[in-house]
C-alpha cells in the first residue's frame, strides 16, 4: 500500500469483546481505521459527521436489536448509502432474512466473515 493510500473508516457495531479484539487486530494489520460501538450505544445521528465507508453489524449483539439498528440506518436519507455488512451464525436463516429485509447489503455466516475480514476492511478503502 502506498503512503498516500488511506483506508476509509469502518464502524463496527459489536458487543462480543473477544470479537472486538479480532476486529481491532485485523484493522491494525491492514491499516484500516476502525471505530467500535456496542449495539446499545449506536445512534444514527452520530454517523452524520463520521460518515464511515462501511458499517459492520453483529446480528447476535445482545445489548440491542441489530436488525432494527440496520433498519434505522437504511431509513435515514443521509446515511442509507453507507454499505452494511452483517454476520451471524450460519443456521439463523430467519435472522438473515430479517436483516436483508431491513436493508442490509450483505449477510455472511460468522465463519465466512472472519475468514474474509482483512479483505472486507481493505475494500472499505476510499
Amino acid at each position: 500500500m502506498s503512503g498516500d493510500a488511506r483506508l476509509g473508516s469502518v464502524l463496527a457495531v459489536v458487543d462480543d469483546l473477544f470479537f472486538v479484539a479480532k476486529l481491532q487486530e485485523t484493522a491494525k494489520q491492514v491499516g484500516a481505521e476502525l471505530r467500535v460501538v456496542r449495539a446499545a450505544d449506536f445512534r444514527t445521528e452520530s454517523l452524520r459527521a463520521a460518515r464511515p465507508a462501511l458499517a459492520v453489524f453483529d446480528l447476535n449483539a445482545t445489548s440491542a436489536n441489530a436488525v432494527e439498528l440496520i433498519r434505522q440506518l437504511k431509513a435515514d436519507a443521509e446515511l442509507k448509502e453507507i454499505p452494511v455488512i452483517a454476520f451471524l451464525s450460519h443456521v439463523q436463516v430467519d435472522l438473515q432474512r430479517a436483516a436483508q429485509d431491513a436493508g442490509c447489503d450483505q449477510v455472511l455466516p460468522r465463519s465466512k466473515f472472519t475468514a474474509g475480514l482483512a479483505d472486507i476492511l481493505r475494500r472499505a478503502n476510499i
